[in-house]
C-alpha cells in the first residue's frame, strides 16, 4: 500500500507529475496533476498476467499536444451545449463553442488544459490522491467563481475510485467526469474494443442529431442495437445500420441509467479472450458510451503503441448531455453556496 510520486515532464509550461497507486493486492493506477488524468492501470488477466487498460501517454508534453483526451478530467461542462447557451435566473450565457456549433467537455480551455494542484490524503490501505483547482468567474463563460475537487482513490477491491466535487459563489452549470478510454485486452498490438462484452443497466438511451447533440427524445433501447441490458458484444451493433449509429461512427451515446443501489454495478465490460472484466459503480443518472470512433492511428501512447479507430472505449458517468436545454432531463445546474458531488468506480476482476 504506497504512493509514489515522480516527475513527469511539462504540462503548459509547468513542471508535471505521476502519482502511482498501489494497493495491498500489488494492483497498480498512476494518475496526474496533468488535467487530472488517469495515465495507466495494471491489471491481470485470468492467468495472472499484468496488462495496461487505459489508452494513454508517457509524459505529460504528450497529454498537452493530444487531441483525445485521453485519461482527462473535463469540465466546468463536460460532453455537449447545444450552441454554447444556456439560461440561468432569466439571464443568457454564451459559453465557447469548440464542437461544430456546440460546446464541448469545457470548451478550448477546459479542466483538462490545467495543471491541477495536488495533495496526498492516505498512504495507507487506500491510497488517495487529491487534485483542486479554482475556475474564475466567466471562466470559458461560465458565470460564478468554482473551486473544484477530484480525489482518486485505489481500494482493496482493485476498483480506482472518483469523488468530484465542487462549489460556486453563483448559481453556474457543473458536469464533470473523466474521459479516460478503455481496452482490456491488454495487448501491445493495440486490438479494437468490438470483441468486448458489455452490459448497461439502461432501458431508455438519448438519441442525438447529426451533431451528436441530444434532441431531448428519450428513447426505448427495445430492439435497437442499444440494448445492453444483457451482455453481448459490441461487434453486434456498433456497425448496424441505424441512423442513430450513422451519425456517431458508433456508439457515442448517452444512457439514461435505471434507479440502483450503490452496491450495483451500472454497467460491467469485459474481455472475452483475457478473462479480464471492469465493473462500474456510479451516483449518476447518465452515462455516455464512447466507443472511439474518432482515433485514427495519428496518436501514439503508451510505449509507441498507435492507438487506431476504436482502440479504446469511454463509459463516461455524467447528468444527461445538454441537460440545461430540457426541463425533463436532470439538470447540470449548481446553486450558489451547494455542494456539487459525483462518485464513480471502475473495479477490476477476472472470469
Amino acid at each position: 500500500m504506497s504512493i509514489r510520486v515522480e516527475d513527469f515532464g511539462a504540462y503548459h509550461g509547468h513542471p508535471a507529475k505521476r502519482f502511482i497507486l498501489q494497493n495491498q493486492n500489488g494492483f497498480t493506477a498512476s494518475v496526474t496533476d496533468a488535467g487530472a488524468s488517469i495515465v495507466s492501470i495494471l491489471a491481470p488477466d485470468r492467468d495472472g498476467k499484468p496488462g495496461e487498460m487505459v489508452l494513454g501517454y508517457d509524459c505529460a508534453e504528450d497529454y498537452e499536444k493530444g487531441h483525445s483526451f485521453f485519461g482527462f478530467s473535463v469540465g466546468r461542462h463536460a460532453n455537449r451545449i447545444g450552441k454554447g447557451r444556456f439560461v440561468i435566473g432569466g439571464k443568457t450565457y454564451q459559453v465557447a463553442c469548440n464542437d461544430g456549433p456546440n460546446h464541448l467537455h469545457g470548451g478550448p480551455a477546459g479542466f483538462n488544459t490545467y495543471l491541477w494542484d495536488s495533495e496526498i490524503l492516505a498512504d495507507g490501505d487506500a491510497p488517495r490522491v487529491r487534485f483542486s483547482l479554482h475556475s474564475p468567474h466567466m471562466d470559458q463563460g461560465f458565470p460564478g467563481s468554482l473551486d473544484a475537487f477530484i480525489t482518486f482513490t485505489l481500494n482493496e477491491y482493485n476498483g480506482l475510485e472518483l469523488l468530484f466535487e465542487a462549489q460556486c459563489d453563483q448559481d453556474t452549470l457543473c458536469n464533470l467526469t473523466n474521459h479516460c478510454y478503455y481496452n482490456l485486452t491488454g495487448e501491445p498490438d493495440v486490438q479494437t474494443i468490438e470483441g468486448h462484452r458489455l452490459s448497461i443497466a439502461a432501458d431508455f438511451f438519448t438519441p442525438c442529431d447529426a451533431n451528436a447533440l441530444t434532441t431531448g427524445e428519450i428513447r426505448s433501447v427495445e430492439g435497437t442495437p442499444f440494448d445492453f441490458r444483457s451482455p453481448r458484444l459490441l461487434s453486434e451493433g456498433i456497425n448496424a445500420d441505424d441512423e442513430q449509429i450513422r451519425f456517431g461512427g458508433g456508439y457515442d451515446h448517452n444512457y439514461c441509467l435505471n434507479a440502483h443501489g450503490p452496491e450495483e454495478p451500472v454497467c460491467v465490460l469485459s474481455d472475452p479472450k483475457s478473462g479480464r472484466v471492469m465493473q462500474v459503480y456510479t451516483d449518476q443518472p447518465g452515462l455516455q458510451l464512447y466507443t472511439g470512433n474518432g482515433l485514427d492511428g495519428t496518436e501514439t501512447g503508451h510505449d509507441g503503441r498507435a492507438y487506431p479507430r476504436r482502440a479504446g472505449l469511454c463509459l463516461e458517468t455524467q447528468v444527461f448531455p445538454n441537460g440545461s436545454s430540457f426541463a425533463h432531463f436532470p439538470t447540470p445546474l449548481l446553486k450558489a453556496g451547494e455542494q456539487y458531488s459525483h462518485h464513480v468506480e471502475y473495479r477490476f476482476l477476472t472470469e
